[in-house]
C-alpha cells in the first residue's frame, strides 16, 4: 500500500476547520503491518491507527486549548470528523474512481450510531449508519446494485 491523502474537516464547539487526512503504511517487526492515519488540526499534528483514537503527536500540553481531547487518554472527543475517502468501484466489470464520504461523530450522544458512510453512484445515494468502518462498509457493499462492487483495502484485505 502506498501513502495517500484526502480532504475532510474537524468540528467542535469552537467551530469547523478544513483538514487533510493522510494514510501511510507502516511495518513493525513481528507484525503483519498496518497503517497510520494523520492530520493537522489548528496547528496540532494528530496520529492514530483509527479515526476514533487520534492523539497529538508529539504529546502537546497546549493541545487541550485548541482541541476537544479526552481527559484520560488525550484522544479526540466531543467533535465531528468528516472525509471524502477515495475508492474504486467496479460497475459491470468497469473500474472507476468514486468517493465514500464519512462523518464520525465523537460527541457523547449514545442514542445514535456514530459513523455515517455514503456513496453516490449514477445519481443514487447509498448510505449506512454504523459503529465502525468494517461493519459500515459491509452494509454499504450489500446495498449496492447487482454487478457493482467496492474495491478498497477492506474488501481486498
Amino acid at each position: 500500500m502506498r501513502a495517500w491523502s484526502f480532504p475532510g474537516s474537524y468540528e467542535d464547539g469552537r467551530g469547523r476547520v478544513a483538514i487533510k487526512w493522510r494514510i501511510e503504511p507502516y511495518e513493525v517487526a513481528g507484525w503483519a503491518g498496518g497503517y497510520e492515519i494523520s492530520t493537522v488540526v489548528r496547528g496540532i499534528p494528530l496520529i492514530g491507527g483509527d479515526l476514533d483514537c487520534m492523539e497529538p503527536d508529539p504529546p502537546d500540553p497546549w493541545a487541550r486549548e485548541e482541541l476537544s481531547l479526552d481527559d484520560r487518554f488525550d484522544a479526540l472527543t466531543r467533535c465531528r470528523l468528516t472525509g471524502k475517502l477515495p475508492c474504486t468501484v467496479v460497475v459491470s466489470g468497469v473500474r472507476r474512481a468514486e468517493v465514500v464520504r464519512f462523518t464520525l461523530d465523537l460527541t457523547p450522544d449514545t442514542q445514535r450510531d456514530k459513523l455515517r458512510l455514503s456513496l453516490t453512484l449514477n445519481g443514487a445515494a447509498y448510505e449506512t449508519d454504523c459503529h465502525a468502518f468494517e461493519t459500515g462498509l459491509q452494509e454499504l457493499i450489500a446495498a449496492l446494485p447487482e454487478g457493482t462492487s467496492l474495491v478498497c483495502c477492506y474488501t481486498c484485505l
